[in-house]
């Protein structure tokens, strides 16, 4: 006998997260009760820190607050209670709504840091080489949200083929086979590079936890955007399976995926409807140039806040964002507007100027004790803080005085760490420390040092840290392998 809607709706509200979503498994009509009445419309957790990758190390830590607040989830940043011992080789794939997607030598697992809960995460199907080399796991994806259900999925995206290497060279041209290896190049390469990228028909492999296999999915592109396998070489920045790459980072909003891409664009991946879209990345625009700017390289960040998809260009000091608006009725396409324009030197100048007398304290730590000081205050985001630096209140002449910034700095120019969820903050790093940058009156605010305790080669004018802002979740449908 079938219930009332609305018994089946007061039912339902009393049960936890984790066991609606598994109710919304077992029928239709519970399902659809279950999201026409919001049953899991959990909200987004507080940012408890970052998770950081150290580039060239293959290490990770944890960045957060000194004293969380009251009552919030004890929080695993070191990932202790995995399987297995901590190699040199290990690191945060992906963060998705709470959860982790972490490496650790060959293994690979999905987390909850907050709950202890972990599940083992099978390989895709890759060549074997691959297994050996790990370097594939920088084109996947997590995808958890909680206020659909509790199972998550991970996408493996396939990688853009390789430019062809001509290996004749050497030879003199009247040596056998001089000629024919130089024309097997030309014709691989002219073949290749003519190649539409991505293809019309895009083969992505996904993983679901609620059948644990898995699968294939075409996507199919829709409008006219794309680009050639030359557009994707002519990007300065190395492949996604190099050693020295630096991963391209993936933005889950409104039920698509967003993943910047190797050669200048943003593929944006529709998940129900399995269409995607190619989405050019916007230039910088650089308007005070110095002497610094000539050698610095442009680095670009996809990231996300509650206003949307943004999008954030890197050039030393100088530091833009764009905001992603979608095709309305007014654009017949996804549209980058500016939203924010700044030179963060002069910044930059007056903290390392404050720091070397001393009037600089932390709020945030790397690798915190489970156990924290008492005294310390719980750490608020507050851009009326007038004790902060502005950078619409510096004077010009402030800019001749660097000897405390020449002193301290390791490399020339900013990381973006990532965007806070609910305010229009953007984390950054800078010489191994991490601020927060208000958009609203461009205040900047130091959190504290990032500087690890193993040992680090210092490469300058390169981002060194690849993050992931963390909102803890208490719902998932994890294997419980530990008591907490």
């Amino acid at each position: 006998m079938d219930l009332p809607d609305e018994l089946v709706v007061d039912i339902l509200g009393r049960l936890r997260p984790r066991d609606v979503a598994v109710c919304r498994c077992v029928r239709k009509d519970w399902r659809t009760a279950v999201d026409l009445h919001g049953l899991l419309l959990l909200p987004v957790g507080p940012v408890r820190g970052l998770f950081v990758n150290y580039i060239y190390k293959w290490r990770n830590g944890f960045f957060s607050r000194v004293a969380p607040a009251q009552g919030s989830p004890s929080i695993d940043g070191g990932l202790r209670f995995l399987p297995g011992r901590p190699t040199n080789y290990r690191g945060v794939l992906d963060h998705s709504n709470g959860l982790l997607l972490y490496e650790n030598a060959l293994e690979m697992h999905v987390c909850n840091p907050a709950t202890r809960r972990w599940a083992a995460l099978p390989p895709p199907r890759v060549p074997p080489i691959c297994l050996r080399q790990p370097l594939y796991r920088r084109r996947m994806y997590l995808l958890f949200d909680p206020t659909r259900t509790l199972h998550y999925d991970v996408l493996f995206l396939p990688d853009a083929p390789k430019k062809p290497n001509y290996v004749g060279t050497t030879l003199a041209e009247d040596q056998p086979g001089s000629s024919s290896s130089e024309t097997h190049y030309e014709h691989e390469y002219n073949t290749t590079s003519s190649m539409e990228w991505p293809p019309y028909l895009y083969p992505v492999q996904v993983y679901s936890s609620s059948t644990g296999q898995w699968v294939d999915r075409i996507f199919v592109r829709e409008g006219n955007v794309t680009g050639t396998m030359v557009d994707v070489w002519s990007d300065p920045t190395p492949p996604t399976s190099g050693f020295d790459a630096i991963r391209r980072h993936g933005v889950h909003w409104r039920g698509a995926l967003y993943v910047h891409c190797r050669g200048d664009f943003v593929m944006r991946l529709s998940l129900v409807e399995e269409i995607y879209q190619v989405i050019k990345t916007p230039r910088l625009h650089v308007a005070e140039y110095s002497e610094e700017d000539d050698d610095a390289k442009t680095f670009g960040y996809l990231g996300k806040s509650n206003n949307g998809v943004y999008y954030t260009a890197i050039r030393g000091y100088q530091f833009q964002v764009w905001i992603l608006r979608e095709a309305s009725g007014l654009h017949q396409a996804p549209e980058w507007e500016v939203k924010h324009q700044a030179n963060l030197k002069l910044a930059f100048v007056r903290h390392y100027n404050k720091h070397k007398i001393g009037e600089n304290s932390a709020t945030w730590v790397l690798n915190p004790r489970d156990k924290v000081s008492e005294d310390r205050e719980e750490h608020e985001w507050d851009s009326s803080d007038d004790s902060e630096d502005s950078v619409a209140d510096m004077e010009e002449e402030e800019i001749n005085n660097l000897e405390g910034y020449k002193k301290h700095y390791h490399y020339y120019g900013l990381d973006l760490l990532g965007y806070h969820p609910h305010k229009e903050i953007a984390l950054l790093g800078n010489s191994f420390k991490g601020f927060a940058y208000y958009l609203d009156n461009s205040k900047l605010e130091y959190l504290g040092s990032l500087f690890p305790r193993f040992s680090l080669d210092i490469r300058p004018r390169a981002p060194m840290f690849e993050s992931f802002i963390y909102t803890p979740c208490m719902d998932d449908l994890l294997p419980a392998h530990n008591d907490i």
